[in-house]
């Protein structure tokens, strides 16, 4: 079972490799923005410990929530169709939410898609990788369940 918890800081956890580069890209700095930025955070346990940190983003008033994830050291395919049902539930609640994945991480590519997530646009970054754009609507859920 997963327990969520409303969080104000990103904790100090053991990352995945994924989390830690990105940590190391962007520094403490960005760790401190990306909290005080978000509009609501989550820590995500299972009774194998930590799974992920996760928060939502206002980008404007028209284009809804973007969800960002940190994922921790754990095997997260043991928890990845109890995180699909609550993300389900989260999205028939708040109508819409976007993610963007690096189009070279491939896992995070499938895990999004895997979460029900569909993809809508690539945009080349000023860090000049190539991010795609996914979202997951109240609406295709209600038509596709």
């Amino acid at each position: 079972m997963i327990q969520i918890e409303t969080i104000k800081e990103i904790p100090e956890l053991r990352w995945s490799a994924h989390t830690e580069a990105i940590w190391e890209s962007t520094g403490i700095q960005q760790r401190q923005t990306v909290g005080s930025t978000s509009v609501i955070m989550y820590l995500l346990r299972s009774e194998f410990g930590p799974i992920m940190v996760l928060g939502l983003m206002e980008e404007s008033l028209i284009t809804g929530l973007r969800m960002w994830c940190l994922i921790c050291d754990c095997d997260l395919r043991k928890q990845s169709r109890s995180l699909r049902r609550l993300l389900h539930r989260y999205v028939r609640s708040v109508g819409y939410i976007s993610v963007t994945v690096d189009k070279g991480f491939e896992a995070g590519l499938r895990f999004a898609r895997f979460m029900g997530f569909r993809p809508t646009s690539e945009v080349l970054a000023l860090d000049g990788k190539t991010y795609c754009w996914f979202g997951l609507d109240r609406e295709w859920l209600t038509h596709s369940h």
